[in-house]
Formats: structure tokens, C-alpha cells, sequence
């Protein structure tokens, strides 16, 4: 038998595959293991941090945005993750700063999807329709 126990990628994708099934405890156990067999990989970082948005933890997910940024200043997906955590927390000005950020870094369907939707929320339904074609 193959084991993956020791496998940063494969506890990452693992943990992914629970999470979009739902199950956030097994994908929750999945994710930490992978930050934890490398604590570097900003891909797992974001991976739990979107989790723990999903489980209402917003704070803890603030801190591990903050961390993948730490690692790389220039990660769109910590920066559009710190932006939906912080607009949970009730802090748009700095979520739709951080958004805006992400879509800039990769502009890709989810960053403008993500901004737009915002920004629509708020109003500005001009700038809203230009990322949201």
C-alpha cells in the first residue's frame, strides 16, 4: 500500500477534496497536516485559511493570510482570501482594498467575480459590471 501520510501535496489535495465535499473536519485535519509537513507552501496556508472562512473562523484565517503574504507579498489568492475574511469581520474598506489588490496581481474570473460582487453589494454597481461581464 501507497502511504501519503508524509506527503505535503497529496494531505493538500486530500484536504481539498473533503472541503468541497463539505466535510471540514477530515479536510480541516488534511490542510493543517500539509501546512505542517511544509509550512512554507502558501498553497496549503490559503487552502486552510478558505476553510476556515467557510467554518466562520475569520480570524484565524486573517492569520494565515497574513503568514502566505509573509511568504510571498505578491500571492493574489492570500490577498482576495484576507479580503473576503475582513469583510466577514465587518472591515470593508480594508476587504475591498485587499480584493482590489488580488484582482490586480490575477485578474482571473474569481478575483473579479469576487471584487465585483462586492463592490455590487455596496453600490458601486458601475465598477461592479465591468468585472462581472
Amino acid at each position: 500500500a501507497v502511504s501519503f501520510k508524509n506527503s505535503q501535496s497529496a494531505n493538500c489535495r486530500l484536504g481539498m477534496c473533503h472541503r468541497h465535499e463539505g466535510r471540514h473536519k477530515l479536510a480541516h485535519h488534511y490542510l493543517w497536516h500539509a501546512v505542517t509537513l511544509d509550512p512554507t507552501s502558501t498553497d496549503a496556508v490559503c487552502n486552510l485559511a478558505a476553510l476556515h472562512i467557510e467554518t466562520g473562523e475569520n480570524e484565524q484565517s486573517v492569520k494565515l493570510c497574513l503568514r502566505a503574504l509573509q511568504l510571498d507579498p505578491n500571492n493574489a489568492r492570500g490577498f482576495g482570501t484576507l479580503g473576503l475574511a475582513l469583510l466577514r469581520l465587518g472591515s470593508v474598506d480594508d476587504a475591498l482594498e485587499c480584493l482590489r489588490i488580488a484582482e490586480k496581481l490575477e485578474p482571473n474570473p474569481t478575483t473579479c467575480s469576487n471584487l465585483g460582487s462586492v463592490l455590487n453589494d455596496f453600490g458601486d454597481t458601475l465598477a461592479a459590471s465591468k468585472l462581472l461581464k
